[in-house]
């Protein structure tokens, strides 16, 4: 069977998934190692999901912005039209590997959330329950290979491995291109002792 990962990086309103919103969901959807799809959809908070400042500070974005973005539930659709093309829903062994930086603490809940706030309880369809970390990674480096670095956020860990981050950090799409890369860079650290 095709080894078939989604990479994925969201931006939100704030930090609870429970009570803040997912903004803009961005993927790398790989098959055997091929990224054969990006998806990048944004996503409008529903009423009543708070909105935090700082988090719009942090991902540049403006409240009148924000509630330009598709209802989610049209995004929560196309979203669900892409992962079709390459998962079979009610096969339960044929998933999405989730892969990301920190997406097992951060991003998964927000995206299982979304699923249910529009009232869609099949997250479970599409992916598998565990993910591939980039923090895994790291640890490892750390451990094995002697990484010290200033800090764990990804511009620096990028910087560390010589990977783009591209435009703008803490924009989902450029944030998961470079989470991908420093991942197979970090892999190589580990495995050769080399730094690419």
């Amino acid at each position: 069977m095709a080894r078939k990962v989604i990479w994925l990086d969201t931006e939100t309103t704030g930090l609870d998934c429970k009570s803040h919103a997912m903004i803009q969901f961005a993927a790398l959807i790989e098959i055997n190692e091929q990224v054969v799809e990006e998806i990048n959809l944004f996503f409008r908070p529903m009423t009543g999901q708070a909105i935090d400042a700082t988090a719009l500070k942090i991902n540049k974005r403006k409240v009148p912005e924000i509630m330009e973005f598709p209802h989610q539930a049209v995004s929560l659709e196309s979203l669900k039209k892409t992962l079709a093309k390459y998962v079979k829903k009610r096969d339960p062994a044929d998933k999405f590997i989730i892969a990301g930086k920190n997406a097992g603490a951060f991003d998964v809940g927000f995206i299982r959330q979304t699923f249910l706030n529009n009232d869609d309880p099949y997250y479970g369809s599409w992916f598998f329950n565990c993910v591939r970390d980039v923090e895994a990674l790291v640890a490892q480096a750390v451990l094995f290979r002697g990484l010290r670095p200033k800090n764990f956020k990804l511009g620096t860990l990028c910087s560390l491995y010589g990977v783009q981050l591209g435009n703008s950090a803490h924009n989902a799409l450029s944030d998961v291109r470079a989470t991908r890369d420093l991942y197979y860079a970090i892999a190589v650290h580990i495995r050769t002792g080399v730094k690419i």
